[in-house]
């Protein structure tokens, strides 16, 4: 029980419906919660569930490998994923006590390297990871030209993940946005250039948005 009131605990398969319910305001992934809770009851994908007053109103998970070992290698690089809080429940330090949660579960399990993405454009959990002085390192992708979001659909192509060089500590908030919005902007751009240009390009419309490229 934390001192506000509320109990962090691991993931039971009747939470599949508030998890559900979280993963559709977020606006994606609603389909891969009974998956992530069978991975967490394996011990493959730890997830935790932040309970308050008997109801369950946020969730984190701990990625321990990943296709990409820089995302997490199964040993010293894991990431922080799937954190989300119920819009009711929002504005309460449920969030960041998850990921502070997930942040000493990884160190238990002996990870050196903690990573977590967002998108640019969700403005609560930037302010929740600078909040908690995480180094922000924006990353641009073309995936979504190949394996369009929410689409069975897959097209030829290379998938290409740009790591950019951190943002300088203490910024101001306003000015690290325009900074990771402009980077991922003009590298998205390149992206999409370069895809129009190869010999066998995937469908684009005649002027995509950079966006597309964020998967």
């Amino acid at each position: 029980m934390t001192a506000l009131g509320w109990i962090i605990r691991p993931v039971r398969p009747d939470d599949a419906p508030v998890l559900r319910r979280m993963r559709k305001e977020a606006g994606w992934d609603v389909d891969k919660v009974q998956a992530w809770i069978a991975a967490s009851l394996a011990g493959e994908r730890p997830t935790w569930v932040a309970e308050v007053d008997g109801e369950t109103v946020g969730m984190v998970s701990l990625e321990l490998a990943d296709p990409d070992p820089e995302v997490a290698d199964g040993k010293d690089v894991a990431a922080v994923t799937s954190l989300s809080v119920l819009e009711a429940a929002a504005r309460r330090g449920i969030g960041r006590a998850l990921t502070v949660f997930a942040e000493e579960q990884a160190r238990v399990r002996g990870v050196r390297v903690l990573t977590l993405n967002t998108r640019p454009t969700n403005d609560a959990a930037i302010a929740l990871y600078e909040g908690l002085g995480l180094t922000c390192v924006p990353l641009a992708l073309n995936s979504g030209l190949f394996w369009p979001r929410r689409s069975i659909v897959r097209y030829p192509g290379t998938i290409v993940i740009e790591v950019q060089d951190p943002l300088p500590p203490g910024l101001p908030r306003k000015e690290a946005r325009a900074q990771i919005e402009g980077r991922i902007e003009a590298a998205c751009n390149r992206l999409i250039a370069e895809a129009r240009a190869a010999p066998n390009p995937p469908p684009l419309s005649a002027d995509p948005k950079p966006a597309a490229a964020h998967g």
